[in-house]
């Protein structure tokens, strides 16, 4: 992806995988009951709310380039949306 040197950019990084954004390994955790309490669901709907974990503007370099570090565990998979920012020419 070809960035606008000195121009602003969304920044949203998703993470799901193992306890994060994850209903289905706690389903597990608790036993995998064939029906859930409404605090069961709730909590687990809890658990899926996909809010990025983080969502801020960035500034591309005079080059057009962008660095960031995303820390991962083993079992996560990372979304990561890099849109430029309205009113940015």
């Amino acid at each position: 992806m070809h960035l606008d040197p000195n121009a602003d950019y969304r920044l949203e990084v998703h993470r799901a995988g193992y306890h994060a954004n994850d209903a289905y390994t706690p389903y597990l955790e608790i036993g995998s009951p064939k029906e859930l309490t409404a605090a069961q669901v709730a909590h687990l709907n809890e658990l899926t709310n996909d809010l990025p974990e983080t969502d801020k503007v960035v500034r591309s370099g005079t080059d057009g380039t962008v660095e960031f570090t995303v820390p991962m565990n083993s079992n996560d998979i990372v979304l990561v949306n890099l849109a430029r920012s309205r009113g940015t020419k």
